[in-house]
């Protein structure tokens, strides 16, 4: 029974080296079980590609969150400049000035 896995080139890519070494020495292993070793290939393989996208996902959406507090950080300061600039209502002395 042939156990020859083939990694994807788009898929390989994104691997550490050091995991896609480990692929190819289980791959070509000959022992009586590397269906178990390979298996255990797959799930960590998996692991990292879903490591991968959740930290591109994160990274995204820090970078939504920098770019939305700089607007929000604009608006709050033109609030205060508005405000700042307005004339007292309680201020009897606002007319003579």
């Amino acid at each position: 029974m042939s156990t020859r896995a083939s990694l994807s080139g788009s898929t390989a890519e994104q691997l550490p080296a050091e995991l896609r070494e480990l692929w190819n020495l289980v791959d070509g292993c000959s022992r009586p079980d590397p269906e178990k070793l390979m298996a255990a290939v797959r799930r960590v393989t998996d692991l990292v590609l879903r490591q991968g996208r959740i930290q591109s996902l994160l990274q995204d959406n820090m970078s939504s969150l920098r770019h939305q507090i700089k607007h929000l950080t604009f608006d709050l300061e033109a609030t205060r400049r508005e405000r700042d600039a307005r004339p007292d209502p309680n201020d009897p002395d606002q007319f003579f000035r």
